[in-house]
């Protein structure tokens, strides 16, 4: 089989660098710069445990409060993000629109009496 030329060229070549690197005599490194560094001497120092930085904290448990009835807040007996026990006071309304049904409570009361009153006098 005959051996192509380009293979040759490329055999040849290849030959011609292997004796290349062979020939040269082992070259002696120049003499490395050196390099600056800074040095810090090591000591005991007091290590401060806090840390400060910049959060967002948001609580775990919130409650949304409502009022059966509705009136005027006269006074509020916690602080947003205070911890309170069941049946703790919380705000003190001021009472009038619940006095004001209570009147009226007691008026429709006396007047429905009074028809139930009549109504038995009439028939017996």
């Amino acid at each position: 089989m005959p051996v192509l030329p380009s293979a040759r060229v490329c055999a040849a070549l290849l030959l011609a660098a292997v004796l290349a690197g062979c020939s040269r005599q082992a070259s002696t490194p120049a003499a490395a710069k050196p390099i600056p560094v800074s040095v810090q001497t090591v000591a005991t120092q007091p290590w401060n445990s806090t840390v400060q930085s910049i959060a967002t904290v948001r609580a775990r448990e919130s409650v949304a409060l409502t009022a059966a009835v509705s009136d005027v807040v006269e006074q509020v007996y916690f602080d947003s993000g205070d911890e309170v026990k069941a049946g703790q006071l919380l705000l003190r309304l001021r009472g009038n629109s619940q006095q004001a049904a209570l009147t009226a409570a007691q008026a429709t009361f006396e007047e429905t009496d009074q028809l139930y009153r009549r109504q038995l006098s009439l028939v017996g």
